[in-house]
């Protein structure tokens, strides 16, 4: 992966993330670059985009997908070629996204709350490893079994305010 880099003129800098949230600070405290390449699952791109918002100068922010499911990654279009998709990541255009905020917490793609949201990451690891997407499904029907809750939620958008009880 490095030598397509440098075929396309970037020097690089390779950081490695340690522990939750640790995309974020790498993302929030580095130097200025001209491009960062978060290869990670979509958490880790949402970590990384959170550093960027509570950055002063804000750094050009690309996705390669390397996580289990990779929702990010296949509506860009990435595929599980890795170098393929970094061909095409460098080749590509640069595009605008809507990053979301809820209670100062700032995220793209998606947002969830009630009686699934930690399937994604409560599901085990090994689980993941050694059945993939199916892995989400199992745990979450394991789910089903439990009591379906509400949560009463207020949001605002485009400045019209809304609220109610809702699930899932």
């Amino acid at each position: 992966m490095m030598d397509v880099l440098k075929t396309y003129d970037y020097m690089t800098d390779l950081y490695k993330t340690e522990y939750p949230k640790h995309a974020e600070k790498i993302v929030k405290d580095l130097e200025y670059y001209d491009l960062v390449i978060c290869a990670g699952g979509d958490g880790t791109l949402n970590e990384a985009i959170e550093g960027n918002i509570k950055r002063e100068r804000r750094l050009l922010l690309a996705h390669l997908p390397f996580g289990t499911s990779n929702d990010v990654g296949h509506m860009y279009g990435y595929s599980k070629n890795h170098l393929k998709d970094l061909h095409m990541l460098l080749k590509g255009d640069i595009k605008n996204v809507d990053v979301c905020k809820i209670n100062d917490k700032y995220f793209i793609y998606v947002a969830c709350f009630g009686n699934f949201i930690d399937v994604s990451f409560k599901t085990p690891r090994k689980w993941k490893k050694q059945y993939g997407r199916l892995a989400y499904i199992y745990y979450g029907v394991q789910k089903l079994a439990k009591e379906i809750n509400t949560t009463k939620i207020k949001y605002t958008i485009d400045g019209k305010v809304r609220e109610g009880d809702y699930s899932f």
